[in-house]
């Protein structure tokens, strides 16, 4: 099973589409819970891949009830999503530097 495939099946699964559909309607109606959750996993995506990848990539290959291609899928997204933080902030501080220039 390759990685598309893999991420197919997670993307297909009811959980996470649970997981989607009500954190889009706590964003929406702006549910306190809902917000401070998602803020929270946002601040610590470093942490988050961290013990994921220590866990998918040591642990669950060495433990049979830890389903690996599903730890290692959730690392790789976690992992991206940590990319795509550090390069929004990288982004967003440059402009504000450029704008403190130009003042």
């Amino acid at each position: 099973m390759g990685l598309r495939a893999s991420l197919k099946s997670v993307a297909a699964h009811p959980l996470a589409k649970a997981t989607g559909v009500s954190a889009l309607v706590g964003a929406v109606i702006k549910l306190p819970l809902v917000v401070a959750l998602v803020g929270t996993l946002w601040a610590q995506l470093g942490t988050l891949f961290t013990a994921l990848s220590v866990t998918a990539f040591s642990i669950a290959p060495r433990v049979p009830f830890i389903p690996t291609g599903l730890a290692q899928n959730t690392a790789l997204v976690v992992g991206g999503l940590f990319v795509v933080k550090l390069v929004v902030v990288k982004v967003l501080h440059s402009l504000y530097k450029e704008i403190q220039k130009s003042n």
